[in-house]
């Protein structure tokens, strides 16, 4: 329910993500947790990268080393990535660190958009189904965050655009106005900013 508060499309996804962090990893009672994303520009690298405090530390290549096993592992049915030594040697090579983790896609309409990854289970020897299962659910819920963050961007770049367009079209029908609405716009800036009014 906490998480859900949070999922604002006007809020930058590294502060929804560092939540979705803090309150899962109490949640799951996992020592760790990671989401990776990519930029919906260049997909097949992880863009962003937002993870709790604690242990392990991972470096940049671990990271890039769980972006690569949990994009390949999206492409099976359940996509689902859990790896441990408990029931036998690890399915893949890990970094020191990790001793277990359970990881799944963020993905909306079949289209991988980022990771959630829980690392080193608290108090068990391994992640579980109910573990899992609550993992799925929060990526569904970001993978529509994801999307309507996306949309919002996109939309707020067209609005952008719009105005540039309708004032370089004031501007250049008459020389006496011409750059008025750029002026207009960078006093009330300055204004604003002298005033210590906050962007919103």
């Amino acid at each position: 329910h906490r998480i859900s508060d949070h999922m604002k499309v006007t809020q930058e996804p590294e502060k929804f993500f560092r939540v979705l962090c803090d309150d899962l990893k109490e949640v799951l009672e996992a020592k760790k947790l990671v989401v990776l994303w990519s930029d919906p520009d260049d997909p097949a690298h992880a863009a962003q990268m937002v993870a709790s405090d604690g242990e392990p530390h991972l470096s940049k290549t671990d990271l890039d080393l769980l972006w690569q096993r949990t994009r390949q592992e999206a492409k099976h049915s359940s996509g689902v990535l859990i790896d441990s030594n408990v029931d036998g040697p690890y399915t893949h090579h890990w970094p020191k660190p990790i001793h277990n983790l359970a990881g799944v896609p963020i993905r909306r309409g079949g289209k991988f958009m980022g990771a959630l990854v829980a690392l080193n289970k608290i108090n068990k020897a391994d992640f579980d189904s109910i573990d899992v299962k609550l993992l799925m659910s929060v990526a569904n819920e970001s993978a529509v965050y994801l999307d309507n963050f996306n949309l919002y961007r996109d939309l707020h770049d067209l609005l952008l655009g719009t105005l540039r367009a309708l004032t370089s079209s004031i501007d250049a029908k008459d020389p006496y106005t011409c750059g008025h609405s750029e002026r207009v716009a960078l006093i009330s800036r300055w204004l604003a900013g002298r005033l210590d009014l906050n962007a919103d």
